[in-house]
């Protein structure tokens, strides 16, 4: 989960960039994001952990610095199996609770 530090044409555009190179790669499954219009929650899924480590890398060397001026990281949930190792510095950042979308959005939730 986001929260949004840009306006909503800024976060929007952003998201569809991200979108548009995430979506070219095989390992992607899902990569959607929905927002209230302040808290932004991405829900993804890959096909491999091999692929999750990809999209991390495109992630660092194409859109970490642009992101760092539109959102900000408050919360982490990670579900299902595969990952070996959650990073150290994301513990205190993770949720174990079951719907991301219900506890961090207060009203009306749109996907972008």
């Amino acid at each position: 989960m986001f929260e949004a530090i840009a306006g909503l044409d800024a976060v929007t555009a952003f998201v569809r960039d991200w979108q548009g190179v995430e979506r070219a790669h095989a390992g992607v499954l899902e990569f959607e994001f929905f927002t209230d219009g302040r808290t932004v929650t991405l829900l993804e899924c890959y096909a491999s952990e091999a692929a999750h480590q990809r999209h991390f890398a495109r992630w660092a060397a194409t859109f970490a610095g642009r992101m760092s001026t539109i959102l900000v990281l408050k919360d982490i949930h990670i579900y299902g199996r595969g990952l070996s190792a959650v990073p150290h510095e994301w513990e205190p950042l993770m949720s174990t609770l079951e719907n991301p979308l219900e506890r961090n959005h207060k009203g009306p939730v749109g996907k972008i």
